[in-house]
C-alpha cells in the first residue's frame, strides 16, 4: 500500500493477484524488478485509482 500511496482497499488486492500471477509465470522475482513491475501495473490502473474511494480519517 505504501508503495503505491493507495489506502487499503479492492485496488491492493488486485496488486496482490498481480504480483501473485506474475510469481507464477515468472518464478521468483527480485525485490526492486517485483516492485518496477508493480508500479508498471500501478500506472495501467490509474483510471481506477482515481474512482477508489478515499477512507475516512
Amino acid at each position: 500500500m505504501e508503495l503505491l500511496g493507495l489506502p487499503p482497499g479492492p485496488l491492493i488486492g488486485a496488486a496482490v493477484r498481480h504480483l501473485q500471477e506474475l510469481r507464477l509465470e515468472r518464478g521468483p522475482l527480485a525485490p526492486q524488478e517485483a516492485m518496477a513491475l508493480l508500479r508498471a501495473w500501478a500506472r495501467s490502473q490509474e483510471p481506477r485509482a482515481a474512482a477508489a474511494p478515499t477512507p475516512p480519517r
